[in-house]
């Protein structure tokens, strides 16, 4: 998925332009709605799947329209190369 990605090289771009900094994504969605008003598969999966499992590690905190959560954990700094 293109946002996956997009998303991946602006967290991989924040650690090369600010090394080991703390790191704060703000998603915002526009559109992407289901018929009941709800998300659509595509910005659920990447909101509970991509953000929330696999990649809350490489930052301190996400707020998207869904979810806020800080990350219990120090983040991580030593991001892949590619995802």
């Amino acid at each position: 998925m293109k946002q996956q990605q997009d998303i991946y090289k602006l967290i991989k771009g924040a650690q090369k332009s600010q090394p080991d900094k703390p790191r704060k994504l703000f998603l915002d969605i526009d559109g992407h709605r289901n018929e009941a008003g709800g998300f659509d598969n595509d910005m659920f999966e990447l909101i509970c799947n991509f953000l929330l499992e696999a990649m809350v590690k490489y930052l301190t905190e996400i707020s998207c329209p869904m979810y806020s959560i800080s990350n219990p954990n120090k983040q991580i700094n030593d991001i892949p190369d590619s995802y």
